[in-house]
């Protein structure tokens, strides 16, 4: 009979099982070890019969009954990303997913948005829309997940293999708004409970957009050169009276956690009457922190599914540059001292931002946002 379980481990080796040529491959000898060591999948050869993302792609070309193709980018058109994308992550090996188009309007490093779609419908649930016709074209069996929505260059895109209605690019913002919110025409998905496999697909989803996006530019957090304790030094001298909540292990944890003093804090004040929170705002220069200051974020709504956390909110325009400046999002939790980064989309015309955490959130955990910007030079 077959069940989530089966088709989570379907899904688990499609997503991030490397394919025999590249297990075999002599130079990811030290991936191939890394990999076996955790995969119950390949380390007992149960793999053979997958390369599900290849085998989906054959099908769908069988079923349209058309060759592959490239033609203009619209919103709404379904696509195969290049293969070429894949790669190698915490030993697992990424297969670049199946994405459909929802935005190609923006003008930052020529992106485009996007939302990763899945073909198996039993791992569907809230939050995602399965589609049928009339709203995709030619008949494909898949479903958008409307929670894991990012951005991507163009030049990522390799062949067109369908395309959808108008009305579901508009049904999938007012879920992305509203993960409670079920267009008429779609089927009813159940609710997820308890250990049940689609938390785990979930979790695995958003890692496998976070390999793809990740790799699209270098974030200025990874230009800086500074050691933990010297950026801690550089604060303090920006900021007095600047403390922590602990010791800092990362530039992450330096970032996130950090505490302003009130004086500070009173400056950024703001009249709006609306639940704010206090981030860090960096500019960067040549790898060093040159100045900081504390800004406020007002936050919208606040979400928790079983194994999801999402926050939504709106950066005040007038305090940040962002065009140019890079968010960040983490779930901090202080008693297990453990910082855990989520998935962040922004809308950089409006400042309007959602944050996606493939966890839930736990008492003891709480929400940070930080932005740093790369100083004039």
């Amino acid at each position: 009979m077959y069940t989530r379980k089966i088709a989570l481990a379907q899904a688990t080796q499609a997503r991030a099982c490397p394919p025999k040529k590249v297990l075999e491959d002599p130079k990811n000898e030290t991936q191939r070890r890394a990999h076996l060591a955790i995969c119950p999948f390949c380390s007992i050869g149960k793999q053979a019969e997958l390369d599900a993302v290849s085998k989906l792609a054959q099908n769908l070309i069988k079923e349209t009954g058309q060759s592959i193709h490239m033609p203009p980018l619209e919103i709404g058109q379904i696509w195969c990303l290049d293969p070429a994308l894949a790669v190698w992550q915490d030993s697992f090996f990424y297969t670049p997913p199946i994405i459909a188009v929802l935005d190609i309007s923006r003008r930052i490093n020529d992106e485009i948005l996007v939302a990763q779609t899945w073909h198996d419908f039993y791992l569907a649930g809230p939050g995602d829309i399965v589609l049928q016709p009339p709203h995709i074209e030619p008949v494909l069996s898949l479903f958008l997940e409307t929670w894991n929505i990012y951005t991507i260059k163009k030049n990522n895109l390799l062949h067109c293999i369908g395309i959808l209605s108008s009305q579901v690019i508009e049904d999938a913002f007012k879920m992305k708004q509203d993960p409670n919110y079920r267009p008429p025409w779609a089927t009813v998905t159940l609710p997820i409970e308890k250990n049940d496999p689609r938390f785990y697909f979930r979790r695995l989803e958003a890692k496998t957009a976070s390999a793809f996006t990740a790799r699209e530019t270098q974030p200025l957090l990874d230009t800086i050169t500074s050691t933990v304790s010297e950026l801690m030094e550089a604060i303090k001298g920006l900021v007095s009276g600047v403390d922590w909540p602990g010791t800092p292990e990362t530039p992450e944890e330096c970032f996130a956690t950090i505490r302003f003093p009130s004086e500070a804090i009173a400056l950024a004040a703001s009249t709006i009457d609306q639940k704010r929170i206090i981030i860090s705002y960096l500019c960067i220069e040549n790898g060093r922190v040159v100045d900081i200051y504390p800004v406020y974020a007002f936050v919208y709504d606040e979400s928790r599914t079983p194994g999801s956390y999402t926050v939504s909110g709106k950066l005040q325009k007038n305090d940040f540059n962002l065009k140019t400046m890079e968010l960040y999002c983490y779930l901090c939790d202080t008693q297990q001292k453990k910082l855990q980064k989520g998935k962040l989309e922004l809308n950089r015309d409006s400042g309007v931002f959602m944050a996606l955490f493939p966890t839930e959130k736990t008492d003891s955990s709480a929400f940070h946002l930080f932005a740093i910007n790369k100083s004039a030079e």
